[in-house]
Order: structure tokens, then sequence, then C-alpha cells
């Protein structure tokens, strides 16, 4: 997980890789705080010009459940409205960041170009720990030559988005792996910001987006 200039908030490392990535979360000390509400998360607020109040979430891929603290895409197969396209772009963009925060770092770090770390398990997770903390380091301190302007993904006036240097380096993997088990409340929180989205919230440039990838 990470914040929006691109530095990891949280990590987890060392899951076998027979896991899929929906067990994985699950079994994470991030999952168990969550639903155990020992994070000191802000209470629910109402979204601008909006008097509904809505709590505050972390955005995921296919992979991980839909609950009243953790938005995902609505699955391919529900997708029947423009109202559901608008909301799986929104929330596409919002993913972007951790997107650019793993390209970044595996840019910068040689190590994690390669499939396979050539070393033993308990050494592989101290490098990977330790290339996050250093990329955090080097993110904080904004040094131009680590990530200098144009690195990463941006937005050009229209809406479209420009895509970052590190991309033609790197690929990122995306997980195709699916989640379809969620609470009605869950599924409540992702239709209001569906709604928010393509009324008080909706920006300029994403019904064309939209039209133009259908």
């Amino acid at each position: 997980m990470c914040d929006a200039k691109y530095r990891f908030t949280y990590v987890d490392i060392g899951t076998p890789g027979r896991f899929s990535d929906g067990g994985t979360f699950g079994q994470s000390s991030l999952n168990a705080a969550m639903e155990s509400g020992q994070l000191n998360i802000p209470s629910p607020t109402n979204l601008p010009g909006t008097s509904q109040p809505l709590p505050f979430v972390m955005v995921g891929d296919e992979a991980v459940p839909l609950k009243p603290w953790l938005m995902r895409p609505f699955p391919g197969r529900v997708v029947d409205s423009h109202g559901k396209k608008i909301y799986n772009y929104r929330l596409s963009r919002a993913r972007r960041t951790i997107e650019n925060a793993f390209g970044i770092m595996t840019s910068r770090w040689r190590c994690l170009r390669d499939n396979t770390l050539v070393m033993s398990p308990d050494n592989a997770k101290r490098v990977i720990l330790a290339t996050c903390v250093l990329h955090n380091v080097m993110r904080k301190q904004n040094i131009n030559p680590y990530s200098p302007p144009g690195f990463a993904d941006s937005i050009a006036p229209g809406g479209e988005i420009v895509e970052g240097i590190w991309r033609r380096e790197t690929p990122v993997h995306n997980s195709r792996q699916t989640n379809r088990s969620y609470s009605q409340d869950a599924a409540d929180i992702r239709n209001h910001f569906k709604s928010y989205f393509t009324g008080l919230g909706a920006v300029e440039w994403q019904d064309a987006h939209v039209r133009s990838t259908q």
C-alpha cells in the first residue's frame, strides 16, 4: 500500500508464490488490523457537495475482496451500465499510484528486475524490505535523479494519461484473479461512489474516455 506520493505505507513480504493474491491479502496483518478496527482511520465524512457520509477506503484490483473499507472494480460480467464503467475508470486511475510506486522502485533497483533473487528466502525478504525503505527515503527527499519529472505517470490538460518513463523499462504485472465475496454494506458503499463519480464528482473528460474504450 502507498500514499499519493508513491511512498509505501505498508508492505507484506514472503508469502509463497503459490498463494493467490486474495489469499495473501486475507492473511496479512493489514487485513486483520482493518477488520478489528485497530488502525486510526478517520471517521466517515461527506463527499464534497453532498450530505452523504462515506468511509475512507483503500483501492484495490480484482484480486482483493470488496469490503466497506476496500473498494475494487465491478467485474467485467456485470459492467452493464455507464455508471459502472465510469466507476471502474476512476478506480483504475487511482490504482495507477501503486503501479507507479512499484514501477519507480523496480526501475531504480536492478536486483528487483529479475524474476528470481539468487539468495535464501530470508535474505530475499531483507533485500526487498530494504529497497522499499530506501525507495521511501529517496521519495521523501525528492531527489530528482531518482524519480525526475516525467518518470511517473502524469495527467495532460485534457485528462489523458501520459505514461511515465519507468513503464518503458519495467512493466508491472497486473493480477487477474478475482474475489467475489462481499457484504451488502460494501456493495452499497461502492454504489454510492459510483453515483458520485457520475454526478457531483464527475470530471470533464471521463465520458469521452469511457466511450473511446468501448
